[in-house]
């Protein structure tokens, strides 16, 4: 009975000892070799991949940043200028472009002849240029050495007119037209009332004689204006052109609503706006009160204006 049980017992450590135990877990070499393989073989790869790639990525970008800077300071700004300024000269002194240049006197940028530059130089009595406000004259005849005439023009309206002027101002303006355009410098208002402002009160009350176009007197001043009896009649238009001979009411009517002192009569066709009413007017044929007063007109029917010079002072 106890041989029986010793044998199997003998049989146990003869069956691991020659297969299992020398080449897994009882070799302390070959335990050491395993992980020495693995561990040196993944980072000497990651570290030669990075090494290579890093160098070869950065160096197109030193590159491109080193070339740009030095196509950009090729340019130098000193001679550029030189070149801009030897290619482009400065333009040749101009009148009327609104800048002080050469020998220019003063520059307002327009070509108006009767404002306070004329031609690029200060106005001034004499320069041949009536300047608008201050002179009345420049150069012509019967001007003084001031500028002012020695005499005022008054003419009565070649072209008749329907009753429906529009009010004082634009009478006045038909007046300055026509003056303008038969080249008679000067300002001119129309002899002519409304019911509400009379005509002397528009006009400058003069102490210098008017005249006709024809250079004819027609009075000494104001006073003689108003004196009821003038000394040659208006009949000259603005071209220096006789009209009419002398007449009383009828072949030249013209448009007034004023009596010979300039003031209103009642009869102004509704303000001058050509209401069918009767208007008071006068005759550029007369030499007494006629010439603007006792003449009644239809306001359906046309006629002209007197246009008499305003000095710039008394």
């Amino acid at each position: 009975m106890l041989r029986a049980a010793v044998v199997p017992l003998l049989l146990v450590p003869a069956c691991f000892s020659p297969s299992g135990a020398g080449g897994t877990t009882s070799d302390p070499t070959m335990t050491m070799s395993t992980p020495s393989t693995t561990t040196t073989t993944s980072p000497i790869t990651s570290a030669t991949s990075t090494d290579t790639t890093s160098p070869t990525t950065t160096r197109p970008e030193l590159t491109t940043t080193t070339t740009s800077p030095e196509s950009t300071t090729n340019v130098d700004p000193a001679t550029a200028t030189a070149s801009s300024a030897t290619t482009s000269p400065e333009p040749d002194p101009l009148c009327g472009n609104g800048m002080m240049e050469s020998d220019e006197e003063c520059d307002d940028g327009n070509d108006i002849l009767t404002d306070a530059c004329a031609l690029c130089k200060t106005a001034w009595c004499g320069d041949g240029f009536v300047w608008d406000e201050f002179e009345e004259c420049d150069g012509s005849p019967g001007c003084d050495a001031e500028c002012r005439r020695e005499f005022l023009w008054v003419f009565v309206t070649n072209d008749v007119f329907p009753s429906s002027l529009g009010g004082l101002d634009a009478a006045d303006q038909i007046c300055q037209a026509a003056a303008e355009n038969a080249a008679r410098p000067g300002q001119y208002r129309a002899w002519l009332s409304t019911d509400l402002q009379w005509a002397g009160s528009r006009f400058i009350h003069s102490t210098r004689p008017w005249r006709r176009t024809d250079n004819e007197p027609v009075a000494d001043n104001w006073d003689d204006l108003i004196d009821g009896l003038l000394d040659n009649p208006i009949v000259f238009n603005e071209f220096q052109e006789a009209l009419v001979p002398p007449g009383a009411c009828g072949p030249c009517p013209v448009w007034t609503n004023s009596d010979v002192e300039g003031g209103p009569q009642m009869g102004d066709c509704g303000m001058w706006n050509g209401l069918p009413l009767s208007a008071v007017g006068g005759d550029c044929g007369a030499m007494t009160d006629n010439w603007t007063f006792g003449c009644m007109l239809n306001c359906t029917n046309e006629a002209r204006l007197y246009c008499f010079e305003q000095p710039l002072e008394p």
